[in-house]
């Protein structure tokens, strides 16, 4: 069974969350009774209503629900997102994100040990169905890495992580002229690093997504998942 204190801590780990919580819960819950049976009302509502508004002002930083809104929404019959979600609109919120993405990305790769490795990568070039091209140095560890084992994972959220999606695929390293010309197009930074797409370090790897996981709210546990 799972320690319901620890489960309140992991709701409230902002600092200001928390403490607004350690001054809020005390005015609701033993400052306010007190006051009403010393027969002061008017105190005790304000006390109360002020302890609630800072719990509330809590989630808001930490950006999840309160367990009272949580509760009144189980019983007017709202149900979890996750129950409402169809394949195609988790496709179709994953495919908006990687369209409309410009910052930097994180990429995982394998070893030739077989250890996860993670890296920084920039923007990238979205092909359907869900094919990635992301540009990088042929000298790169990740090129190494892409030649001994395929196995790839991305992982692109908004700022706000408001809306987070991991990419598991194949990758691999794309030879075609044609097809690194218009990365090296689609990707504005390349010319900070490579003189053109003919430039011998210049390298094009191209990952075909398999499955990917979805997250598109902050309070949520599980992702939606779906294959590709």
């Amino acid at each position: 069974m799972t320690n319901p204190i620890a489960k309140w801590r992991q709701r409230h780990r902002n600092p200001i969350s928390f403490w607004l919580h350690v001054i809020g819960i005390p005015a609701c819950f033993v400052a306010a009774p007190v006051l009403l049976i010393l027969r002061h009302g008017w105190l005790a509502l304000a006390t109360f209503a002020g302890g609630y508004a800072l719990q509330f002002i809590g989630h808001f930083v930490e950006g999840n629900r309160s367990g009272e809104e949580i509760l009144v929404r189980r019983i007017l019959g709202k149900k979890k997102l996750e129950d409402t979600m169809q394949r195609a609109d988790i496709i179709a919120a994953a495919r908006k994100l990687v369209k409309s993405f410009k910052g930097a990305l994180a990429m995982g790769t394998v070893t030739p040990d077989g250890k996860p490795h993670l890296f920084w990568m920039g923007a990238c070039v979205f092909q359907e169905p869900f094919t990635l091209y992301l540009v990088t140095s042929r000298e790169s560890r990740k090129v190494s890495h892409i030649r001994s084992n395929r196995n790839v994972e991305l992982l692109i959220s908004k700022p706000d992580f408001s809306l987070s999606l991991t990419l598991s695929g194949v990758a691999e390293i794309e030879q075609t002229p044609a097809r690194k010309k218009r990365v090296w197009e689609g990707v504005a930074a390349s010319s900070r690093y490579f003189s053109g797409p003919d430039d011998p370090s210049f390298t094009v790897l191209k990952v075909q997504a398999t499955q990917l996981r979805l997250w598109v709210d902050r309070t949520q546990h599980e992702p939606f998942v779906a294959d590709l």
